[in-house]
């Protein structure tokens, strides 16, 4: 009986495959690694875990220096009026009227006194009505008009200077003796309120003066003059 090459009586042998038998046991690319973790090399950028996103180092710069900004500007403003004073204080003793006017609120300034005044004639015009003396009362209102004359005249550079020295506001008083004046002589300082500094002296009659401070934009300017009739 012939036989031909390449068939086989028997069952079929199994077709030849290239692929490596199937391992017994879980996939290993499957599963976690518990190697050591992977550190990026030198001068790499490492990522940072969601949810825990550093602040970036310029932070912590920003933030000091704007607590610097803001302690220098608090310093500043308790200390402005103590400068207005001091520059007040050497404008006058050098009589630099320029200097003074600058820090000083002229239209405010007269107004304080003119009220001052006002309030004073009034109590004197009306113990003269009580006491029926209709002339006296007049006279009181006439005063009363020359008063704001008279503030509008003497409220000046010189004026401010005269009263720092311890003056008495005036007419007709000769100026400032340049070798005598001495500006605030044993005057004291301190707030009355945050918007409310004052200077406190005596003139030379033994009577109370005040200088009112106030601020006036970034600076503080004198803004009134209370004076003991």
């Amino acid at each position: 009986m012939a036989k031909f090459v390449g068939f086989s009586d028997g069952p079929p042998e199994p077709a030849f495959s290239f692929d490596p038998p199937p391992a017994s046991g879980p996939d290993p690319r499957t599963q976690p690694s518990h190697g050591p973790p992977h550190r990026p090399a030198p001068g790499q950028w490492e990522a940072q875990p969601q949810g825990r996103l550093a602040a970036p180092r310029w932070g912590k710069w920003l933030l000091i220096g704007a607590s610097v900004l803001v302690a220098l500007f608090v310093v500043y403003a308790v200390a402005s009026p103590f400068i207005t004073v001091y520059r007040m204080k050497a404008a006058a003793e050098r009589r630099d009227g320029k200097a003074l006017s600058s820090l000083i609120d002229f239209p405010s300034v007269r107004q304080s006194l003119k009220d001052q005044f006002d309030k004073f004639l009034a109590a004197e015009a009306a113990k003269q009505s009580t006491q029926d003396n209709p002339f006296g009362a007049m006279g009181t209102m006439l005063a009363g008009a020359l008063a704001d004359k008279l503030v509008d005249t003497l409220v000046t550079p010189e004026g401010v200077e005269r009263l720092m020295s311890g003056e008495r506001l005036t007419a007709g008083k000769p100026g400032l003796n340049k070798d005598t004046a001495d500006p605030f002589s044993g005057a004291s300082m301190s707030y009355e309120s945050f918007d409310r500094f004052v200077v406190s002296f005596k003139d030379d009659e033994g009577k109370d003066v005040k200088f009112v401070y106030r601020p006036r934009g970034v600076v503080w300017k004198l803004s009134g003059i209370e004076m003991e009739p």
